[in-house]
Order: structure tokens, then sequence, then C-alpha cells
């Protein structure tokens, strides 16, 4: 649990002063990404562009910029047109950014499940729930809790779920490799805003947000 819900949102977000007003207006346009394994950075604004019938690799140009900071950066600078991101992102540029300068969010993708503690097949079972109970018990709603998950932002406890809470994933990554998205391709990243390197070998990149 994160902010109180089990899942939580992707947006696609213009500059604050920017003309565009929907996503039929990124067409041909710069794009942020975060990375192509990147569920709210990627794989879920992708299939909202195709629900409305935008192919996020043919009809925009795409970027990736290997982290939500950096598109929300380079969105706000207008070095990109529109960008994807995740809700935390939003808030947390907000908060870091002290210029005034701010986003607007455009579309919404789908709502995201968090991401899950699994257990192994096979474990014994008396493990398996003495796993689960131990975490149920940490929440903010105590003091201990609180101070267990502080490092851990927005995190506030921990529910089961069923399998089936993640189906939504499974069918959004089904509709991507029915349209032809790479989502395992290393993505190109884009230098950072000052770099001297003009550049940049493509090179595998751990999974994100």
């Amino acid at each position: 649990m994160a902010k109180g819900s089990a899942n939580y949102g992707s947006y696609i977000i213009v500059g604050e002063d920017s003309e565009i007003e929907s996503l039929e207006d990124i067409r041909g346009q710069q794009f942020a990404f975060v990375d192509r394994r990147s569920t709210s950075g990627y794989l879920f604004p992708a299939i909202q562009m195709l629900r409305m019938g935008i192919h996020p690799e043919n009809d925009i140009q795409a970027e990736f910029h290997q982290t939500h900071d950096r598109v929300y950066d380079a969105v706000v600078e207008g070095r990109v047109a529109a960008g994807a991101t995740y809700d935390g992102a939003l808030r947390q540029g907000r908060d870091r950014r002290r210029d005034g300068s701010g986003v607007r969010v455009i579309a919404k993708a789908p709502r995201i499940p968090h991401e899950a503690y699994v257990i192994r097949e096979g474990l014994p079972a008396e493990v398996a729930d003495a796993f689960g109970a131990a975490l149920a018990g940490i929440s903010t709603g105590t003091r201990e809790g609180r101070a267990l998950l502080a490092p851990m932002l927005r995190i506030n406890g921990f529910i089961q779920v069923e399998d089936s809470h993640y189906n939504a994933v499974r069918e959004v990554e089904a509709r991507a490799e029915a349209a032809g998205l790479r989502m395992e391709a290393p993505s190109k990243p884009i230098p950072e805003q000052g770099s001297e390197e003009e550049e940049v070998e493509e090179t595998e990149t751990e999974a994100v947000p």
C-alpha cells in the first residue's frame, strides 16, 4: 500500500504553458519516456497512446531519459514537448524545483498495481503464512511501523492480494506485444543536461517503476 492505495497512477505531462491540450497534439513531437522496461514511464502510457490511435514508436519522436526526474525536468525545461511519468514523480518534481515552473497532465493511463512480494512455489505453507503475517503487521498506524517504513517514502503498509490483481499488467503487456512494442530492447539514454558526452552507448539498464 502506498498513500492508502494498492495502485498508482501514470500520467502524460506537458509544460504548464504548453499549447498541447490532448494526446492528438503530440503527433510528430519529441516525447520523453523513462525506459522500455518502466511500467509507468513507458508500458502503460504507450498503451494509452495506442488506444487513442497514436503509435508510440512511429507517430512520435521517442526519447528515453532513464529516470522519472529527468523526464520531468525535460518537460519543464521545454527540451521535449511531453513525457510520461508516475504520480510520485509529479509530487517530487514540484517539491524539488523551486523556480516556479510546472507541468500539466493531458492524459492518464490505467491504474498500475504496486510491486509485489512473492514466494517461491513449494515453500512450506507455515513459512509463507508467517511471512505474510509479518508484512501485514507493519503499517504507519503504529510508531514501530512508521520507523520501519520511513526509508520507503510513500509506503504505508502491506496487504494480501490475489494473483488476479496483476491481470491489468498482463493484459497491457499482451497488447504491447501484439502492437510490436520493444519492451526488452535496451533504450538509448539521453545525456543529462549539461553533460559533455556527445554519444552514449546502448547499455542494459535496471528495471524501473
